[in-house]
């Protein structure tokens, strides 16, 4: 008998391989797209413009485009923005409503946030040219630091507990979570320098069951009902990311390193907020211990790689070219804040894998809306996966339920 975290460790590998080699068969006979560079996303924050394993920023409606012929693609008028977001809307609330309305909010609140940030990063980084993704993060992190930090401020002030980690937990859980955050997504962006956007996409979209392996290694393994929903959500995700696959060793090592450290950071936060430590760490609390740790060392990461560009830019800027930009700035620091506070709730209530398939779902609402805002294409394949991720985590919901009805019923 082998181990469960060995088991889900070769489900993770033979789900890549086979749907990778299905998806490059189907893709290239049925559904023939164009070979472009594209946008891959990085846990929300980073827009990354690949083209020919090189990594860019720049616009997407400069792409050049090999295979024009055969492309079928689909499009939206502006109008249909509100009714793809209500749509949306009711989807979510159908497939979470047996847990309540405060989890639905919550929810819809989360998947509302990554989808914003990912529009308010095209914001600064194209439409103002402000193309350094290190320094934006480390400003996400320092407005996370700053506004958990006033509420613990005003939480001590009403004396009420404004709670701290012991040693033992800061450096064994709050700076591993946050130097996770820093490398997967340092490792995610190098990635593309060595894979392309799809592949580096595909292997990210095993994160819920890498999530899954790590939980089972720290003990607290999840149920075996759970799998088959959560390689359904991956497989949707799988056919979703559009482009030409193509990777190197490196460029593999780099995602996979990528994908755990995300999930490493999931599994951590699930275990102080949901274990021994659930009356003593809050979401708000646990952001602020981490945002700290994780502002510093992108900040680092930021002056190392980008220099001092950034502020050169800001002071040569002037006029409303300075206040378009210091306002996409803000909104993106914002709509960052809530995301984050948002994930840590949701991780909460639905536990590390369900709080990250959860977030899968956004990239219908992602596309969908590119392709309202910026006239993005969306092709059949990519409408399947879709249907595959909502099934898989209605699926995995129900699942999920059930199990933590049991539970009760046994205790």
């Amino acid at each position: 008998m082998m181990r469960p975290a060995r088991a889900l460790l070769l489900s993770v590998i033979c789900l890549q391989d086979s749907a990778l080699a299905f998806r490059q068969s189907i893709w290239a006979e049925f559904f023939k797209v164009p070979q472009r560079g594209a946008f891959a996303k990085d846990g929300g924050e980073h827009l990354v413009l690949a083209q020919d394993g090189k990594e860019t920023v720049g616009d997407p409606n400069e792409e050049v485009v090999q295979h024009a012929s055969h492309v079928q693609v689909i499009r939206a008028p502006v109008f249909m923005l509100p009714l793809i977001a209500f749509v949306f809307g009711i989807v979510v609330v159908v497939i979470y409503a047996p847990r309540g309305l405060r989890v639905v909010s919550l929810i819809l609140i989360y998947l509302a946030a990554l989808t914003s940030i990912l529009l308010t990063v095209k914001w600064v980084m194209l439409t103002n040219g402000f193309k350094f993704p290190k320094f934006l993060s480390a400003c996400h992190f320092l407005v996370g630091a700053l506004a958990t930090g006033a509420i613990l401020a005003h939480r001590k002030y009403t004396n009420n507990a404004a709670p701290s980690p012991t040693t033992r937990e800061f450096f064994l859980f709050v700076m591993p979570i946050s130097l996770s955050v820093v490398v997967s997504s340092g490792a995610n962006i190098s990635a593309l320098v060595y894979n392309s956007v799809a592949f580096t996409e595909i292997m990210g979209s095993t994160n819920s069951l890498m999530t899954m392996g790590i939980l089972t290694t720290l003990g607290t393994p999840p149920s075996m009902a759970t799998i088959p929903p959560a390689m359904l959500v991956a497989c949707g995700c799988i056919l979703s990311a559009a482009g030409e696959l193509h990777s190197s060793l490196f460029g593999v090592v780099l995602c996979l390193i990528a994908t755990s450290s995300r999930s490493l950071k999931v599994a951590f936060q699930q275990r102080l907020l949901t274990e021994e430590t659930k009356e003593k760490f809050d979401p708000v609390s646990l952001l602020f211990w981490t945002s700290v740790p994780s502002f510093v060392v992108m900040w680092t990461f930021s002056l190392a790689t980008e220099g001092l560009s950034p502020y050169k830019q800001l002071s040569e800027t002037t006029g409303s070219a300075l206040s378009s930009l210091l306002f996409a700035l803000g909104v993106s620091c914002v709509v960052a804040f809530i995301q984050n506070v948002a994930q840590l709730f949701v991780t909460k209530e639905l536990g590390a894998v369900g709080s990250q398939l959860a977030a899968q779902t956004k990239l219908v609402l992602s596309v969908l809306a590119g392709m309202v805002l910026f006239q993005e294409v969306v092709t059949r394949m990519e409408l399947m996966g879709f249907v595959l991720v909502i099934l898989g985590v209605y699926w995995f919901s129900r699942v999920d339920m059930e199990g933590d009805t049991k539970q009760k019923i046994v205790r």
